[in-house]
């Protein structure tokens, strides 16, 4: 393998690197915005105030929708695995 190749090859394990901590700050974020919804819902509960803001049960389910969706993209983003290319077929090998 010449120089080119491998600082090539490793600009990319960086960028997938990258990739993958991006991802997983994103689904923090996701998880965060879940997680303040569901304790603003019980503190109205607890202390009998109706909240101002609420994402109800279909926003709530697409947040943490959103969150597995960057979470498995950054496992996918740090293992390597190609994710926006195409699988190359027996034939084009």
């Amino acid at each position: 393998m010449n120089a080119l190749s491998a600082a090539s090859s490793e600009a990319a394990i960086v960028r997938s690197r990258a990739l993958a901590r991006l991802n997983y700050r994103l689904a923090g974020l996701a998880l965060a915005v879940y997680v303040a919804d569901v304790l603003l819902g019980k503190a109205g509960v607890a202390f009998k105030f109706v909240p101002p803001f609420r994402l109800g049960e279909v926003g709530e389910f697409l947040v943490v929708l959103v969150a597995m969706v960057f979470f498995v993209t950054g496992l996918l983003a740090e293992s390597g695995v190609p994710v926006n290319k195409t699988v190359a077929t027996e034939e084009e090998s």
